[in-house]
């Protein structure tokens, strides 16, 4: 909590400064147009920063005024609910907000810094969200990945770069892409089966399995099978880190926190480096006599081509930056998910060994039964990897639980608490995959979609039928090889960012094959109970 005070008094400080400043700067300028005749133009010019302090004042004022009506704690006129959203620190804004839903209902007003626009939290996801009219807030990844699907406003552009690369990511493009990568998920088995990791610990394994799965995925053959990826998986929490930090505090962060402007910079730069040669890699296949056609149809040799592709028949070229942001956005928005998915996925099946062994009969009866994805489902309800989405809209407002929600509010979704919403899914406190199957929960009508984990409309998620897929096939293939068993000796920690991280992850593998050992991690996490009441991220 030391750095949360200390952050905000700073904040405090800038202000106070800043009008002090404002307030000198006039007032100089006043008594030297007094004192000095001649310089009586002064005194108009010395007025105007005090006329624009009013002016940004009084629309600070009409804001909150505006939002009266919403619930939520009360803001301070500079610092908003900063103080409130960073109860548990940056990295658990989304334990604060499941606390702010618990004491004001399910619309909670969450005011920013004075220059910022203000959220309201839902602990549902309205239909409304997915309106055309609707938009993601793009304060914070604007500065980050502007050229991006990530970064780039609903348009013309958005569009045309969604529908190039949307094929890619169909399903059965994806069944047939996933199907090629069983050697990467081959690695970390045979690994885990000898009793060993691949690099220290399980979570380690996971996060790199899933940068390794989605490169491959994406680049194919260009994708360098390192054997170290710790830098680059860094990267990729930096960048997540910077975005996350400026959606959330005011535009100035970026000059008043100079080394974390430095650290993003350092890490756009490392992940551009490491996707621009791959890109140049596949340029330069493809420009070989005859090979062009051996080109795989994955979704770097669309960019390739893209890049290639000549401003006529109504399709416009790309610049290596963009496609470059393009495959930064998706290993971003990826990576840390699917890892955090697997993560959770496995510690509630090692502690539901019922729910556990009937998947397991399923899946080694049928490889394609879909029980594997309602565990996938039912673990993102529980524990969404990414814990919050927000969307904004400059001329609509919407109404949720009969409270008008003004337009131009960034409305947010906030998806720990959308799962535990009894009004939506029953006992919720409860891992049953069953939920999702069909006929299988006391509700017909419950469905992952109801918690909008992807998110909805022209932002969903581009990539979530390869997610699903990915983390299905290597997760069936976890379950024919091992025994989940939890490990019960020290708690996991979680930071949340864009995506939530865990410590560590609590579970044995335990080899189904009298020849294997078992691979323990070194932390774990509390009994299931208590693991959806504290330890996981917005409990």
């Amino acid at each position: 909590m030391k750095s949360t005070a200390r952050l905000l008094n700073l904040y405090g400080c800038l202000y106070g400064v800043a009008i002090a400043a404002v307030l000198a700067a006039s007032g100089l300028g006043v008594a030297s147009a007094m004192v000095y005749p001649a310089a009586w133009l002064l005194a108009p010019l010395a007025l105007a920063p005090l006329g624009l302090l009013a002016l940004g004042m009084a629309r600070r004022v009409r804001e909150l005024r505006r939002y009266a009506h919403v619930p939520g704690p009360k803001p301070s006129f500079f610092l908003g609910n900063l103080r409130s959203l960073l109860l548990h620190e940056h990295g658990a804004r989304d334990r604060a907000l499941v606390e702010l839903h618990q004491a004001h209902g399910p619309v909670v007003k969450v005011h920013m810094a004075w220059g910022s626009t203000p959220f309201v939290s839902l602990s549902s996801a309205p239909k409304e969200l997915g309106h055309r009219d609707m938009d993601s807030n793009r304060v914070a990844d604007r500065t980050v990945l502007s050229q991006s699907l990530m970064g780039l406003q609903k348009g013309e552009r958005h569009t045309a770069h969604r529908q190039q690369l949307s094929p890619h990511f169909a399903p059965k493009a994806v069944l047939q892409g996933t199907s090629r990568l069983e050697e990467v998920s081959a690695l970390y088995l045979q690994a885990w089966t000898s009793g060993q990791t691949r690099h220290g610990s399980l979570k380690a394994d996971l996060h790199h399995w899933s940068a390794d799965s989605l490169g491959s995925f994406l680049c194919g053959r260009e994708w360098e099978q390192r054997t170290d990826l710790s830098e680059y998986l860094a990267a990729i929490g930096e960048l997540e880190e910077a975005i996350s930090f400026r959606a959330f505090h005011p535009l100035f962060v970026r000059w008043l926190f100079p080394v974390r402007a430095a650290r993003a910079r350092a890490a756009y730069r490392h992940l551009f480096d490491h996707l621009k040669s791959a890109l140049e890699r596949r340029l330069q296949r493809r420009a070989q006599p005859g090979r062009e056609d051996e080109a795989p149809r994955d979704v770097l040799d669309t960019l390739a081509r893209l890049t290639d592709l000549a401003p006529t028949g109504g399709k416009t070229r790309w610049s290596h930056e963009e496609c470059v942001e393009e495959l930064i956005s998706l290993v971003a928005g990826g990576t840390d998910a699917m890892s955090y998915t697997l993560a959770q996925a496995l510690t509630l099946l090692s502690r539901s060994p019922d729910v556990q062994d009937e998947a397991r009969a399923r899946v080694l009866q049928d490889p394609g039964d879909l029980i594997v994805r309602n565990i996938l489902h039912e673990t993102m309800r529980l524990f969404p990897a990414v814990p919050f989405s927000s969307k904004i809209s400059k001329v609509r407002s919407i109404a949720v639980e009969g409270i008008t929600i003004p337009a131009r509010t960034n409305v947010m979704w906030m998806k720990t608490a959308v799962g535990l919403n009894e009004a939506i899914f029953a006992d919720t406190r409860r891992f049953k995959p069953s939920r999702f199957a069909a006929g299988g929960g006391k509700r017909p009508a419950e469905t992952i979609t109801r918690a909008m984990p992807f998110g909805a409309g022209a932002r969903h998620c581009i990539g979530r039928h390869l997610a699903e897929d990915l983390c299905a096939r290597f997760l069936s293939a976890v379950l024919r090889e091992f025994d989940l068993v939890p490990v019960d000796d020290v708690v996991v920690s979680f930071s949340a960012t864009v995506s939530v991280t865990p410590s560590s992850v609590p579970v044995r593998l335990v080899p189904r094959r009298p020849s294997g050992c078992a691979v323990v991690t070194e932390t774990h996490e509390p009994a299931l109970a208590d693991a959806l009441q504290m330890a996981g991220p917005g409990r």
